[in-house]
């Protein structure tokens, strides 16, 4: 009886997990299209557009800023940690901890 009930909420969790994947492929999505904006712009063409005066020095500081920064992180910018991702981590853990509990209970069993 418990390994059914076991066998029941990694299933749940699976359900969970399905649906928390495609919630992360959706921010990756969105963090790719961050990065498609930083990218639209060099160096020089920011300093065209701060030259003049379309933008503020401000604003002429941190998007030069970012588009350092992607240029340096370019690999593991959409991959950093979110919510989303130490969530399906969570739910991963969870999914491998029953997985060893029914098994430790089929072999009780035996």
């Amino acid at each position: 009886m418990e390994i059914e009930a076991l066998e029941m909420y990694k299933k749940e969790l699976e359900k969970i997990k399905a649906r928390v994947v495609t919630k992360r492929e959706k921010e990756i999505l969105k963090l790719e299209d961050k990065i498609k904006n930083i990218d639209e712009l060099d160096e020089d063409e920011l300093l065209d557009l701060f030259g003049f005066d379309v933008i503020s020095r401000k604003e002429y500081e941190r998007r030069l800023a970012d588009l350092r920064g992607y240029e340096k992180n370019k690999a593991t910018f959409k991959y950093n940690p979110t919510a989303l991702s130490l969530y399906l981590g969570l739910l991963d853990t969870s999914i491998k901890d029953i997985n060893m509990q029914i098994l430790m209970e089929k072999e009780d069993i035996k």
